[in-house]
């Protein structure tokens, strides 16, 4: 959240600021280095983000192969939709959001986690490597793409993603330095864990 973000970092980069219960957002790769650096957590890989996404569930979505807005994240439940241009951040009842939501506000996860389709796209550890999972570097637990690049993964859809990319398994990037809406227009925080290695 922007409070937890603010405490740790001293300021709020946040773009929408009428709660501090908001998820941070408009943060880049590298400024969540810093954060890690004070805190002790870290990014979680892009498997540990889809593992923790999909909860044990292989369906498009955690809650099924539609989503509903009363369960996640800002999605229109009057317009489910998977392939099309519906956008993800839509509020009860179906109006369409120009904001993001309280951290929390939509039903968890199987695994408890709220938020996961939708809000903000979350930053990986992982550098974007197209096609990576169909290597064979890939094969074993919990890998992690480090290639040297300078696009980073982000995971979960966003503020104006459409419901396709909102998906699992829907994965894009961004340029490490970036703290722009830039993908899609969609704002970009993150979801830190606390270090399994």
């Amino acid at each position: 959240t922007q409070t937890v973000w603010e405490l740790v970092m001293g300021s709020n980069p946040s773009s929408y600021r009428t709660d501090p219960e908001l998820p941070v957002e408009t943060v880049s790769w590298n400024d969540i280095q810093a954060f890690e650096a004070r805190t002790g957590l870290q990014l979680p890989s892009e498997a540990q983000w889809e593992y923790a996404c999909r909860a044990g569930t292989s369906t498009p979505f955690a809650f099924g192969s539609m989503l509903d807005s009363r369960l996640q994240a800002n999605f229109n439940g009057f317009e489910d939709d998977v392939d099309g241009d519906n956008f993800c951040n839509y509020a009860l009842g179906g109006q369409h959001l120009d904001h993001t939501t309280v951290v929390g506000s939509y039903a968890p996860n199987p695994f408890g986690l709220h938020d996961v389709h939708g809000n903000v796209l979350e930053w990986c550890e992982d550098e974007y490597v197209e096609g990576f999972y169909g290597r064979p570097e890939a094969a074993g637990p919990d890998p992690v793409a480090t290639p040297l690049f300078i696009y980073r993964v982000v995971r979960g859809g966003g503020l104006f993603g459409i419901a396709e990319e909102c998906r699992s398994a829907s994965r894009f990037w961004k340029i490490y330095t970036d703290r722009s809406s830039g993908f899609n227009g969609s704002y970009v925080g993150f979801r830190p864990s606390t270090p399994l290695r």
